[in-house]
């Protein structure tokens, strides 16, 4: 008998999503307390050979400098973001999916035992363009943003109209789609900003790994990680990572002279979603072959 090795929840039939919808693509809901509207982004993703990553950083050089925040350090720095998702995991699905309209709702921090401060993040999607809220929060009580009732208690935070929206934002998002912990997904990202253009933003991430985490934790412990971008995951036999480009609807001639030259094509890679699928299949091995996790 042939027995799937297929993760259980990938075997789930398709459903359609809720009913409740994303807000429509208009400054009214996208916009902040003083009436502008909030800055739309587009983030192209490309899985690039560890062997070529070096040409590519110094072809970078000449137009792109170091980000300040990395100041001081090897010009690297580690991310720990917990995804939400409901119980169907509905969000995982619409990015697997390719759904146009989707968004993420995660909580961020930074530095290798998730020291850093801790910023709430809502991240939504309309086809290439995207708009991301986010807010830093106390790091000793951040969970209150996700608790029910929670909001009366993040009142003591004392944070400005504009951050406040953003937490009612979240915490609404969490409400109204009975969003859980998922998943903690670590990476380390060496992060560039242009030089002529501010807004650009050049990221090459690798270590991608991630624990399952069901709990309210922003999980420190790297041992306990499993990884997530090892060649198989691209498709690939030599290992990889993701170069991702962030920029204000105009991508850069000279980046597109660039891309060409090394002959980069866009890819898509969420790390939540390749985090999961990699979590499910060291379930379902352990569960159908009771052999040890796959590492």
């Amino acid at each position: 008998m042939v027995r799937s090795v297929l993760p259980s929840f990938v075997q789930w039939p398709q459903f359609k999503l809720p009913a409740l919808a994303l807000p429509q693509f208009d400054p009214p809901v996208l916009g902040e307390p003083n009436g502008k509207p909030k800055q739309i982004r587009c983030e192209y993703k490309y899985h690039i050979s560890e062997f070529v990553a070096p040409a590519i950083a110094t072809a970078l050089q000449p137009y792109c400098d170091s980000d300040p925040f990395v100041a001081g350090s090897d010009g690297r720095y580690t991310i720990t973001s917990l995804y939400l998702d409901t119980p169907r995991r509905d969000l995982y699905w619409a990015t697997e999916l390719q759904r146009q309209v989707r968004f993420k709702v995660r909580v961020r921090t930074y530095g290798t035992a998730s020291e850093g401060p801790v910023f709430l993040e809502v991240k939504r999607r309309w086809g290439d363009a995207q708009v991301k809220s986010r807010v830093q929060v106390p790091r000793e009580n951040w969970q209150w943003a996700l608790e029910p009732g929670g909001l009366v208690k993040c009142r003591s935070w004392g944070l400005s109209a504009k951050k406040w929206q953003i937490v009612e934002e979240f915490s609404a998002l969490v409400a109204g789609w009975n969003l859980e912990p998922v998943v903690c997904v670590r990476y380390d990202r060496v992060p560039l900003v242009g030089r002529l253009e501010p807004e650009l933003r050049v990221t090459f991430d690798r270590g991608i790994r991630a624990f399952s985490c069901p709990d309210l934790e922003l999980h420190a412990q790297d041992r306990d990680y499993l990884p997530v971008d090892y060649p198989h995951s691209f498709d690939s036999y030599d290992p990889r990572l993701v170069l991702e480009v962030k920029f204000n609807l105009q991508f850069p001639v000279w980046l597109r002279d660039l891309t060409t030259r090394f002959d980069l094509r866009r890819e898509a890679f969420a790390k939540y979603c390749g985090s999961l699928r990699r979590i499910q299949a060291d379930l379902e091995r352990i569960r159908t072959d009771g052999r040890a996790p796959l590492w």
